[in-house]
């Protein structure tokens, strides 16, 4: 199979100016050649045997920047050239609706009907541009290509062969500098396990995609053989060679009766963004009910899409077969991880802490728990005020699928337990190496023993700060908890992990009072 990479040509100060740049003979700025640059390193290692660019400058340095760092011949073709419109070209948008009435009205609101007197059409550009693109699979067979081209003519392309209509021409969005394409490569998915989420939909939307197997935390066994299974009863042909997942629905997908074994958040997730543009009806059953599923579940219902028994463990979903969805606006839930480490952190420092914009719904058994271990709340609609207790009880608790306790919670009350007067006991069952913690902890002071799947935890009289190692996303929280009320100075190193789940917790632990600071780890 050929492989085509499409990239938009760098930024240039037309762009930035909101100007129409058209086949005015623009240079790019000095920020678009750092933007090519950036594209270049991403696709080293891609075995991209050709370029072709448009024919103007922008396009034409674009190409040269990458044949450069590619060690790649490139060439330039007529079509594909920006769409003629050339009484438009360098005129910002308001002035070309000032200066020509109702042309540029109907170039947003109704592009496949757009047609003026000595200029392109739509559809004349796709004329060309696919015509090209169809002489190079044929010269080019089982090979890497890359094309440089402009906002435009992409929108063109993509349309045709996803066999769309002219009219969807602005549902398609790409980026000054981007690469289109439907792999997922290993360098954007090694970071993060929810990477594997980019599966469902790119296979139902494009027919076809290949996605590195997903990285993250290395808390134990998190198989994707539940979320491969699902695809391919929806019609997908799915092999995995050398670390990535190479799937393919020519036809597209078509709804199926889906029973998961286990409950999956990320399986339910994937398949329910995949039915959504699946042909007919998907059934699944042991869905997940975490929030996050069930406001996933709601924007794609807000978007056109019939979704029926959302926050139950049965879904049925009627999908569009491929037509493009139009999400509405949303505000994107609070995340009641972070909400609940907040509340440890109260807890654990004896503060009284108010988090604002929360849903105490979602974190009701991490306040549950803070009860058992003496603290109290007052609850408002959107609030949570923790009252803590200078006595903390230990506490006894099982991590399990929602509603029950989160296994994302485990570490940090794990640190909270350590200032418990009594021993605690805790049980991690949904993931092997999640104690990875423990030995953190105990170089703090704690005393932690392990047995299995439990963790006993004894509370001590005080911590004494020490240089410890984060080992994942949580554990480096709990270390931070345990870190606000330990004696001294502690350093918590690879705190990398903590990026991926809080959105500056030293600015707001810094404002609470705490003395925190984040410093470059010396090598």
């Amino acid at each position: 199979m050929t492989t085509i990479y499409l990239v938009r040509h760098g930024i240039t100060q037309a762009n930035k100016e909101n100007r129409f740049a058209g086949r005015t003979d623009e240079e790019l700025h000095a920020e678009g050649k750092e933007q090519i640059m950036q594209v270049g390193e991403q696709l080293k290692n891609r075995n991209i045997s050709s370029i072709y660019c448009g024919p103007v400058r922008r396009t034409v340095k674009s190409a040269e920047i990458l044949g450069s760092a590619l060690n790649v011949p490139f060439l330039s073709l007529g079509e594909l050239n920006e769409i003629n419109i050339p009484h438009w070209d360098g005129f910002t948008k308001d002035e070309i609706r000032q200066k020509y009435g109702d042309e540029y009205p109907t170039w947003l609101n109704a592009p496949q009907v757009f047609n003026l007197p000595d200029c392109e059409t739509l559809k004349q550009v796709q004329a060309r541009a696919v015509g090209a693109v169809n002489r190079l699979l044929a010269q080019h067979n089982q090979e890497s290509l890359l094309l440089v081209s402009h906002l435009i003519v992409f929108r063109c392309l993509v349309l045709y062969y996803q066999e769309l209509e002219i009219k969807d021409f602005r549902s398609i969005k790409i980026n000054n500098g981007s690469i289109s394409s439907t792999k997922a490569v290993y360098e954007i998915v090694s970071q993060m396990r929810a990477s594997i989420l980019v599966l469902g939909p790119l296979l139902a939307r494009f027919g076809e995609c290949e996605v590195s197997l997903p990285g993250g935390c290395a808390i134990g066994q998190r198989p994707i053989d539940l979320h491969l299974q699902a695809l391919e009863a929806m019609g997908a042909h799915i092999a995995i060679k050398g670390g990535s997942v190479r799937a393919e629905a020519p036809n597209g997908l078509h709804g199926a009766k889906i029973s998961f074994d286990k409950i999956t958040v990320g399986g339910t997730e994937n398949i329910v963004m995949a039915a959504a543009l699946a042909k007919g009806t998907t059934t699944i059953i042991n869905a997940a009910q975490e929030p996050e599923v069930v406001q996933l579940c709601e924007m794609i219902r807000d978007a056109g899409v019939k979704i029926e028994g959302i926050g139950s463990n049965e879904l049925t979903i009627e999908g569009t077969d491929r037509k493009p969805l139009t999400f509405k606006p949303v505000e994107i839930i609070p995340d009641r991880i972070e909400a609940g480490t907040y509340l440890c952190a109260g807890a654990i420092t004896n503060s009284i802490i108010t988090l604002n914009k929360v849903n105490h719904q979602h974190v009701r058994s991490s306040i549950d728990k803070l009860e058992h271990m003496g603290c109290t709340f007052e609850l408002e609609d959107d609030s949570i005020t923790i009252h803590p207790t200078e006595n903390l009880k230990p506490v006894n608790l099982i991590t399990i699928e929602y509603p029950g306790f989160p296994t994302d919670m485990q570490a940090q009350f794990m640190a909270l337990a350590v200032m418990a007067k009594g021993e605690s006991l805790i049980e991690e069952r949904l993931f092997e190496n999640r104690f990875m913690h423990v030995s953190e902890l105990n170089r703090l002071g704690a005393d932690i023993w392990l047995k299995g799947s439990t963790a006993a935890v004894k509370g001590v009289e005080a911590l004494n700060g020490a240089d410890v190692m984060a080992t994942d996303l949580r554990a480096s929280s709990a270390l931070v908890l345990a870190a606000l009320v330990a004696e001294g100075t502690t350093n918590v190193r690879r705190i990398y992990h903590l990026d991926r789940g809080y959105d500056d917790l030293e600015g707001k632990l810094s404002a609470l009072g705490a003395d925190i600071a984040r410093k470059k780890e010396s090598k």
